[in-house]
């Protein structure tokens, strides 16, 4: 515990460099700075302008920028005329918008990671396992990877939608019985899947065709570290995250949307505790504590994408405070 507030107390110091964009807002205090990953996209989310590689995701490997990996043949058009946000790109990066639907096409600016209504135009195509739509941004009209995407919609649609509501219990039901392809069926092929171990800790990212074999995987990855140890912390999703998901999904939970609530919003250390993808609208699952441990309580966020009028599961990120 006494790590993790070190860590916390290290962000909240050094929040205020993290370099803001034209017409953005600052990330907020305490958000962490996503690694940036390859989603069979515009390889580095930050492109020319974010030094080293790209992490191929379910890998842990580094790639080359302009690698691919997500299947895009056969992607219906965006919904028009709905305006679309930016979301899972790194706080410290940005979405590139290139001037013709290709990797090696000129950018013409640096969304930035919070960006919002973008218009589509109605032009998409298929260029090197990338699907690309054109879209009108503040920023001018150029050309984006559609796999850091979502369509908006309105927090308060968001949460009584019944397609959301049924999400969640879909999830809830795969993770007790351990169904993988039910898992899979829940994640949209073009995003992939994110999952955090701590809030804090760095993400690992998963094609949409490599969830249904999580559960029975055999390959270790780097969660980031344990909490209080500082320790690697290493080991197969059945190991290291299963366990984890089904404390809440197997036991009495409460959901909020858009909400990290309950336990004083999640620990709620100096108000440092946040969601880490803006855009992204998520449904937070909360294991209050045992009766005998009033400091004990773990809380799964689920963050969802808008895509071609369905939700889909993005992102997995845990909350959670022990002492």
């Amino acid at each position: 515990m006494k790590y993790r507030l070190l860590v916390v107390l290290f962000l909240w110091m050094t929040s205020a460099c993290v370099r803001a964009y034209p017409g953005s807002t600052n990330p907020p205090q305490g958000s962490l700075p996503t690694p940036v990953v390859t989603r069979g996209t515009d390889a580095l989310s930050g492109g020319a302008a974010t030094p080293g590689m790209a992490a191929t995701p379910g890998s842990g490997q580094p790639v080359s920028p302009g690698t691919t990996e997500t299947p895009s043949e056969g992607v219906p058009p965006l919904s028009m005329p709905v305006p679309y946000a930016v979301v899972l790109v790194s706080p410290e990066s940005g979405l590139n918008l290139r001037a013709e639907p290709s990797l090696n096409a000129p950018v013409l600016a640096l969304l930035p990671y919070d960006a919002r209504d973008l218009r589509p135009t109605g032009n998409q195509q298929q260029a090197e396992g990338v699907t690309w739509a054109e879209v009108e941004t503040p920023f001018g009209t150029g050309w984006v990877s559609v796999a850091y995407l979502s369509a908006q919609m309105a927090p308060d649609a968001f949460c009584r939608d019944p397609q959301v509501q049924a999400l969640v219990e879909a999830f809830v039901q795969a993770v007790q019985a351990q169904d993988g392809a039910a898992l899979a069926d829940l994640v949209s092929p073009l995003h992939g899947l994110t999952i955090r171990h701590e809030w804090w800790n760095p993400e690992v990212t998963f094609r949409a065709d490599e969830v249904g074999g999580l559960f029975s995987a055999e390959k270790a990855y780097d969660w980031g570290i344990q909490d209080g140890s500082g320790e690697a912390l290493q080991g197969t999703f059945a190991d290291v995250i299963l366990p984890r998901l089904q404390d809440v999904a197997q036991g009495e939970f409460v959901t909020a949307c858009n909400t990290l609530t309950n336990g004083e919003a999640t620990g709620n250390t100096a108000g440092l505790v946040t969601w880490p993808y803006p855009n992204l609208q998520y449904i937070a699952l909360y294991r209050s504590a045992p009766a005998d441990q009033e400091m004990d309580w773990r809380t799964w966020a689920l963050g969802i994408v808008w895509w071609q009028g369905h939700p889909y599961l993005a992102a997995l990120v845990q909350y959670h405070w022990e002492i």
